[in-house]
């Protein structure tokens, strides 16, 4: 049974350090592989295997996904004040309100990745240097560090 027509969506996983293939109109349907290309092959199988269970057992099938074609544009309501802002801030800008939002919006995703990425590198440096300054002795790590032995440290 041939699988044409169905959708995969192939992810890096982080945590398993595996791509991971899915089909979103078949709930489990997924694959592993160390290369998109290798968890795609398996998902495929998968697939093609729960397609003939529910022929097998006269189920019907979901009706594939359909690629969305996106136009470029959407509208947003926003309070009217807000509205006037952004107008002014693009016409300081020279610039339409359009490419100004477009340049906000693109500009603001690019900076949420940035800093969840930076809070990430903290987050290990700073468990970093609690094992350095206060090694591995149970008093002195956080967060139940006693009050004198936090106050020896100048963490400034």
């Amino acid at each position: 049974m041939e699988s044409k027509g169905y959708s995969f969506r192939v992810v890096w996983n982080e945590e398993d350090e595996i791509y991971i293939a899915t089909s979103p109109e078949f709930e489990g349907v997924s694959g592993f592989g160390q290369t998109p290309g290798e968890a795609l092959e398996e998902a495929e199988t998968s697939l093609r295997l729960v397609m003939e269970s529910h022929q097998k057992e006269g189920w019907p099938m979901p009706a594939p996904e359909h690629a969305c074609a996106y136009s470029g544009q959407f509208r947003i309501r926003m309070p009217r004040n807000l509205h006037a802002r952004l107008a002014q801030s693009a016409a300081d800008q020279g610039v339409s309100l359009n490419s100004y939002a477009t340049h906000l919006l693109s500009s603001g995703q690019g900076q949420t990745q940035a800093l969840e990425e930076m809070r990430s590198l903290l987050q290990g440096l700073l468990v970093q240097g609690q094992q350095t300054w206060l090694g591995d002795n149970p008093a002195t790590s956080f967060p139940g560090a006693s009050r004198d032995l936090q106050s020896t440290h100048a963490w400034n």
